[in-house]
């Protein structure tokens, strides 16, 4: 199996990932800048008989309230069982907030809820390597219903590659 390298990020920080050649997502000059690339979780139906290393198996979104930083109780059960189901061997997790208040109070909130996330994620699988990162909307001019969308962590559960 030959590697590529690919940007996660068009412009502003430089940011790469190792994958199989032909399986990489690529930004492009639409990404916008400071997101990353979507990566689409495989699904038993999608997913290659041996899955390259790095590819996420599977992708979770966890809600939170307003200026919340803990998981509820239902969130926390769900990504306990995920967790359980896919053994992973490093867990990216992206902490999100809305573009409501100062920026630097929603820094430290999307960092929270990232590192409330990897707490539970290390409770369930000690072994893991696990990489937190945030995000902070900029666009106050959108309906409360998307402001509630976007505050949550992204939980991508990368497995031990499997051998074909």
């Amino acid at each position: 199996m030959s590697l590529a390298i690919t940007p996660l990020v068009h412009r502003g920080t430089s940011r790469f990932a190792f994958c199989a050649t032909g399986t990489c997502s690529v930004a492009s000059p639409k990404t916008p800048a400071g997101t990353g690339v979507d990566y689409r979780p495989a699904t038993a139906a999608t997913a290659p008989p041996g899955r390259a290393a790095g590819q996420p198996a599977q992708s979770i979104d966890l809600p939170f309230a307003f200026n919340a930083t803990a998981l509820r109780a239902a969130d926390l059960r769900r990504l306990r069982a995920t967790v359980k189901e896919t053994a992973p061997v490093s867990v990216r997790i992206t902490g999100r907030s809305d573009a409501l208040g100062e920026p630097s109070v929603r820094q430290r909130i999307a960092l929270a809820r990232a590192d409330a996330v990897r707490t539970a994620v290390l409770a369930a699988t000690p072994g893991a390597d696990v990489t937190i990162d945030h995000e902070i909307s900029t666009d106050t001019a959108v309906p409360a219903a998307t402001r509630r969308h976007q505050r949550r962590a992204t939980v991508h559960l990368i497995p031990t590659p499997t051998r074909p």
